[in-house]
């Protein structure tokens, strides 16, 4: 039996409530509240701190080891990392962290800052932009990078979106070029430039060193693999290392390609991206021979759109969760795989665990795409519930391994990208703290277990009542 989402959502509060998990009060006088996390490397992360007793709201950037110890912490007064969506405009090389700020009052200048790694002393500090009145500014997932000699920075100030590029020693200003789409991510395509590509839209090949775009044509991004990335086009994509020099795979007249699908390598033969059925106008997985570069098989997946998921690159494991919703129109029932048994609140939102060896769909359940998210991560499909619980699907069979359920962390907490690359979800906790001491709560997705847990975070294993819940395995 599939159950809604706000069901799985009362197990879940319920489990908590029974186990005498409760969110406790700060006790004493009010201090600090994480209001971001961003991880930098393995066991090593950069939170934002907001003092909840000061009126002016003064933040601080604060770098926290694995074993919870915070190594420094960096006075911003009243500004703030920029973040969207869960997402900090913060990057880490091996000597510096970089960050893009913004007052935490609108209307004035966003400011770049670099800090020594291991001290966290400041080195530099320059204006980005002169003002951004009452726009909001926004970023996605990489919007920073570095290399040998500059620092690039891409953001959107209202519907306005540039790349500006910055002196690593010093910050001096070398150049801004506009671009064609907001919330872009950077990668280096070579020695000689950049790409910078939306989720949306074409992305667009910069020269590093002047600022100048290419003059080529460049399609939509679908995700890394191999430390490549892949980019799509209509009815090909393309797979581009570092060289440049892109590998193509084409698919056929029956389908297009789409974004935000599984991307990237499986066993040693395919690699797997998403399509859409064209007679059906419904979403589907494919597999690609990777010495033919040429679609060997599909899985139809009978939904009209794929939500939103992360992978840490690496190889795909065979048993991955995928977030499908809406019904197809404008073409014909699916006739080449059964239809998927979730689905009866009349949207179609579903999360789906497919199996890249068998082609086949394992199970699937009716669960609205805005109340989870799913990724992958060293080797094994995950799964994060809104409700505040961490699936792990099994890497063997496909079920549903371990679901722990977290209390006493914020309610808006989402797994960001970095979590997912750096192979640790670190999840901030809802109650204040000594600035040393704010409460932080870290999972390694390679053994899923809880590597640190500080405050008053309280975990609970609830994985039989998700298992009856999704009517999962």
């Amino acid at each position: 039996m599939h159950r809604p989402a706000w069901y799985i959502g009362a197990l879940l509060v319920a489990a908590a409530v029974v186990a005498g998990v409760v969110c406790l009060a700060a006790g004493g006088e009010a201090a600090v509240t994480v209001i971001e996390t961003h991880p930098i490397a393995p066991g090593e992360a950069i939170v934002t701190l907001r003092d909840e007793g000061d009126e002016a709201r003064h933040h601080w950037l604060q770098s926290v080891a694995i074993d919870g110890s915070a190594r420094w912490s960096v006075d911003l007064h009243d500004r703030v990392p920029v973040a969207t969506l869960g997402t900090s405009a913060i990057l880490a090389t091996g000597e510096r962290v970089f960050a893009l700020l913004t007052p935490a009052a609108s209307g004035h200048a966003t400011r770049l800052m670099a800090i020594e790694r291991a001290s966290g002393k400041r080195l530099w500090e320059v204006g980005v932009d002169a003002s951004v009145g009452d726009d909001v500014v926004t970023v996605t997932a990489d919007a920073l990078l570095a290399d040998d000699e500059r620092v690039y920075v891409a953001r959107a100030v209202g519907r306005e979106a540039r790349v500006d590029a910055f002196t690593l020693d010093g910050g001096a200003h070398v150049w801004s070029a506009p671009l064609d789409a907001t919330n872009v991510r950077l990668r280096a395509l070579d020695g000689e430039r950049l790409l910078a590509t939306p989720r949306v839209g074409a992305g667009q090949a910069i020269d590093r060193a002047t600022g100048v775009e290419t003059p080529r044509g460049w399609g939509v991004y679908l995700g890394e693999t191999g430390g490549a990335v892949a980019i799509g086009q209509m009815t090909s994509f393309s797979v581009i290392g570092l060289t440049g020099e892109p590998a193509r795979y084409g698919v056929t007249d029956e389908y297009g390609v789409e974004s935000r699908a599984p991307i990237g390598v499986f066993g040693e033969r395919w690699i797997v991206a998403g399509l859409r059925v064209l007679a059906t106008n419904a979403v589907a997985i494919g597999g690609f021979d990777r010495g033919a570069k040429a679609l060997a098989w599909t899985i139809d997946l009978g939904r009209l759109l794929f939500a939103e998921r992360a992978s840490d690159g690496g190889a795909l494991p065979r048993f991955v969760a995928v977030g499908v919703h809406g019904r197809p129109t404008g073409g014909k029932e699916s006739m080449t795989s059964p239809p998927l048994s979730a689905g009866g609140d009349g949207k179609g939102d579903a999360l789906v665990v497919v199996d890249l060896a068998e082609g086949k769909v394992v199970w699937d359940t009716a669960l609205d795409t805005t109340r989870f998210e799913a990724f992958d991560a060293r080797g094994r499909a995950w799964v994060w519930l809104e409700e505040g619980t961490l699936v792990a699907i099994d890497p063997v069979s496909g079920g549903v391994q371990r679901a722990t359920a977290f209390a006493g962390i914020a309610a808006n907490a989402v797994v960001n990208e970095e979590a997912v690359r750096y192979g640790q979800l670190w999840l901030r906790g809802d109650a204040t703290a000594a600035r040393d001491e704010a409460p932080l709560v870290v999972v390694d997705l390679a053994s899923g277990l809880v590597v640190l847990r500080r405050g008053d975070i309280a975990v609970t294993d609830v994985t039989a009542m998700v298992r009856a819940a999704f009517g999962a395995p």
